[in-house]
């Protein structure tokens, strides 16, 4: 492990000794294979400089630099789902229901049961007023 976080440090070329328990620390949190793809993408990134590559390394292992590695992970299996026999039937589902979750059908929805609320309500206050009427007449 102290060999592994060696190699992080001089891949990024950091020399401050500070750091060093910062590795430890994303080491327990994140593991070696997610600061070794991390450091992948840092090293492969041309654009930034050598005092910004801690920063850039961080940003891909904690922040949204890592989700996009783990986007075309997603897509795959999506692809692997709808080749089975269940997936096609369940992705049209999926799409139906999308669209019917729509501002516009929301809208209806939302104006329809108000409605039956409101005549929910007036048929609970009518059977409840017969109701107080009996027990005042005993």
């Amino acid at each position: 492990m102290l060999d592994f976080l060696e190699k992080v440090r001089f891949e990024l070329k950091d020399a401050n000794p500070k750091t060093f328990g910062l590795y430890m620390k994303l080491f327990n949190q994140h593991g070696k294979q997610k600061i070794e793809t991390a450091l992948y993408l840092t090293t492969r990134n041309t654009n930034i400089s050598q005092e910004g590559k801690l920063r850039y390394f961080l940003a891909v292992l904690i922040g949204k630099g890592y989700k996009k590695e783990t986007r075309k992970q997603y897509k795959e299996q999506k692809q692997k789902r709808k080749q089975t026999d269940g997936g096609a039937l369940y992705e049209k589902m999926k799409s139906k229901l999308l669209k019917k979750m729509t501002p516009q059908y929301a809208r209806r929805a939302g104006v329809r049961s108000q409605m039956l609320h409101k005549v929910a309500k007036e048929e609970r206050k009518l059977s409840q007023g017969s109701r107080r009427r009996k027990t005042f007449k005993k």
